[in-house]
C-alpha cells in the first residue's frame, strides 16, 4: 500500500476521532439476498463514549440500535440503509424522546458512506429549536 494512502488514512482517523461532535464507524449486516439485517458499532469517539452507559469496549460489536437508540428509530436506520445503497451522503435531524424524562431530544445527524462501512456524526440541537428546524 502507498505509504502517502496510509498517511491520509491515519489523519482522517485522528481527525475523525477527535471531533467534537459523536462519531460512530457502524458496519452493515446482510441476510440471505442482501436484505439489510443490523447496523453494528465498529468504532466511537471519545464524545460518543460520553453518551454510552457502558465501556467502549463492551459495546464494539453490538448493535447502534442497543447502544444508541436515539439515533436509530425506524426513519433514522431507513436513511442509513439508503446511504448504504447509494453511497450518497445525506444530513437530517431527528428526535429522541427520553422513557426516564418527559424531554424530547434532537439530534442533527451526518450519514456518510465510508469504503463498506457508514460513518454516522452527531450532535444534541438545543432544546429550545422548533419542531420546524427538523428540516435541513
Amino acid at each position: 500500500m502507498n505509504e502517502s494512502i496510509v498517511e491520509a488514512s491515519r489523519l482522517v482517523q485522528s481527525v475523525l476521532m477527535a471531533s467534537p461532535n459523536g462519531v460512530l464507524v457502524l458496519q452493515p449486516v446482510f441476510g440471505v439476498g442482501g436484505t439489510p439485517l443490523d447496523l453494528f458499532l465498529r468504532a466511537i469517539n471519545s464524545v460518543a463514549r460520553e453518551d454510552l452507559d457502558h465501556p467502549a469496549t463492551e459495546v464494539l460489536g453490538q448493535s447502534v440500535r442497543t447502544h444508541f437508540p436515539q439515533l436509530a428509530d425506524k426513519e433514522a436506520m431507513a436513511t442509513y440503509w439508503q446511504v448504504i445503497g447509494t453511497k450518497k451522503p445525506v444530513r437530517f435531524k431527528t428526535r429522541s424522546l427520553q422513557l426516564n424524562q418527559a424531554q424530547t431530544r434532537l439530534f442533527a445527524i451526518s450519514a456518510v458512506p465510508l469504503e463498506n462501512d457508514l460513518l454516522i456524526t452527531y450532535n444534541e440541537i438545543a432544546p429550545f429549536e422548533s419542531d420546524s428546524s427538523l428540516e435541513i
